[in-house]
């Protein structure tokens, strides 16, 4: 299983409680598949000032 998922949010947009649950559900199922295949994951996060333009 070679795979690389990126979620972006809205930029400039406080996220929503849907985006969150959006986000968690994303890497829920991927641990899930992980655990199944013996695999690692590996999450990397980063964040932007909200005033960055």
């Amino acid at each position: 299983m070679n795979a690389r998922a990126v979620y972006l949010g809205e930029a400039g947009q406080v996220p929503t409680k849907d985006d969150k649950e959006l986000e968690l559900e994303i890497v829920r199922n991927l641990r899930k598949r992980c655990v199944e295949s013996e695999r690692q994951i590996s999450v990397a996060l980063e964040a932007f000032p909200f005033d960055l333009y």
